[in-house]
């Protein structure tokens, strides 16, 4: 029971210590003068200020456009993979025998058969 009482007699002192300190600064910082720099030195620095703040919103804007621009020159270049890849596969088939005696095995769709007629008219108007 004596070892809590001086435990808390201590802690109590050291208390009353840091507050006494803590009061001195409190009365020290209020009768300090903080004039820094005059007027033409705040009105040089809020000019400052929104320069910088001009800057920040053109630099956000530009990285927002830019950022775009990247997005779609990423899509545009997956899209150029998808059309080599789907060349080189078309390419592949097309020197395949099987897969060129089977294509021509089959009926043309309506929309491609009228193509090929209008052809054939006319390549026969132009030779004749």
């Amino acid at each position: 029971m004596m070892r809590e009482e001086v435990v808390n007699a201590a802690i109590i002192e050291e208390v009353q210590h840091f507050d006494a300190e803590l009061r001195e600064v409190i009365n020290s910082v209020r009768t300090m003068d903080f004039k820094i720099g005059d007027n033409s030195e705040m009105v040089e620095i809020n000019k400052m200020m929104e320069e910088l703040e001009d800057f920040w919103k053109e630099l956000k804007d530009t990285t927002s456009s830019q950022k775009s621009e990247v997005d779609c020159l990423k899509n545009t270049l997956l899209e150029t993979f998808y059309w080599v890849e789907d060349a080189k596969a078309r390419n592949y088939q097309c020197q395949n025998p099987g897969y060129k005696k089977l294509i021509y095995s089959q009926e043309l769709d309506p929309v491609s058969k009228l193509r090929l007629d209008n052809i054939q008219h006319y390549l026969y108007y132009i030779s004749s």
